[in-house]
């Protein structure tokens, strides 16, 4: 969230998605759901920085939670409408 804040850097920026991505690949149902929330707010900022993960976040839609799977449908509905 403190990336999103500060002025937007793109070097961080890429750097924060790309750390992102990680979490939401995660085994662990918490991990993924941080890593939900987190691309969402870098999608508000920028989305091209989440585009480049958009498969791995769709993955995510496959998951049994069902907490995770709404938060992965508003991020996804915010990828697609951000411009």
């Amino acid at each position: 969230r403190t990336v999103t804040a500060i002025y937007p850097n793109v070097q961080l920026m890429e750097s924060a998605a790309n750390h992102i991505s990680r979490f939401v690949s995660s085994e662990n149902h918490n991990l993924k759901y941080l890593g939900i929330k987190s691309l969402a707010s870098i999608v508000q900022v920028n989305p091209k920085y989440a585009l480049e993960h958009q498969l791995v976040v769709v993955e995510c839609m496959e998951d049994p939670d069902e907490t995770l799977k709404r938060k992965t449908l508003d991020l996804l509905f915010k990828m697609t409408n951000a411009n």
